[in-house]
């Protein structure tokens, strides 16, 4: 009687031991499943959001236009007309790149904005936002003074 309760039980146990390592096969298989959906869904909101610019610098002015403001900045740089989101990739490229050489300032933007520094960066998913994050804070205890992306 001893034996046979024995032998149920090790037959249990081994039972137990054979669902045991399925469900972390099966486990392991969807913890890689998710993280390939997860780097699939930061590409794809990266691309949803790859003419959006982030314009960093213009002052604050009571009841401004923003759609204005935006639009002046484009004038600025040589683009004629521009919302949040740009037509192309090459006019936001185009853009980015005029903000950059001519160094524009909110002064030279509009004559009754401060004359700090206008800078122009693409949009970021959460994702790449904090990649970036975590890569300047790399680079500065390295002792690298920049870090920069580009064409995420």
């Amino acid at each position: 009687m001893v034996l046979k309760k024995l032998q149920e039980i090790v037959t249990v146990i081994k039972d137990i031991k054979e669902e045991n390592q399925l469900l972390k096969e099966q486990n392991n298989k969807l913890k890689y499943e998710v993280t390939v959906l997860d780097k699939r869904l930061n590409v794809l909101e990266q691309k949803a959001i790859e003419n959006f610019v982030k314009i960093v610098g213009v002052p604050k002015v009571k009841n401004e236009d923003c759609v204005k403001s935006v639009e002046l900045i484009a004038e600025s740089v040589g683009i004629k007309k521009i919302m949040a989101e740009v037509q192309t990739y090459q006019s936001k490229k185009s853009m980015k790149d005029n903000v950059k050489k001519l160094k524009l300032t909110g002064k030279s933007v509009n004559i009754n904005w401060s004359d700090d520094k206008i800078y122009m960066n693409d949009s970021l998913t959460q994702f790449n936002r904090n990649l970036f994050f975590k890569a300047r804070v790399f680079t500065r205890d390295v002792g690298y003074k920049f870090v920069w992306f580009k064409d995420f």
